[in-house]
């Protein structure tokens, strides 16, 4: 008897190395579909909140200085 493990091993799903990697994957997964509806009424796409978003995202990083290898936290 092993006393080692006290139940089966949770597999996680291969999301990719990154957040942005998961984040793509679900844009080009549901690029079309509503992510939200606003007060108002007006729905946005997946694609029009992450795509254009994470250009901006990643245009301020740019402009502070990040590069490529570097690490940054998200919060």
């Amino acid at each position: 008897m092993s006393f080692n493990r006290i139940g089966p091993v949770y597999q996680a799903r291969q999301w990719g190395d990154t957040v942005a990697h998961r984040v793509d994957e679900m844009v080009k997964r549901y690029a079309d579909k509503t992510a939200v509806i606003t007060g108002d009424g007006i729905a946005a796409s997946y694609h029009d909140i992450f795509h254009d978003g994470i250009i901006k995202i990643a245009a301020e990083l740019q402009a502070v200085g990040v590069t490529s290898g570097l690490r940054v936290a998200v919060l």
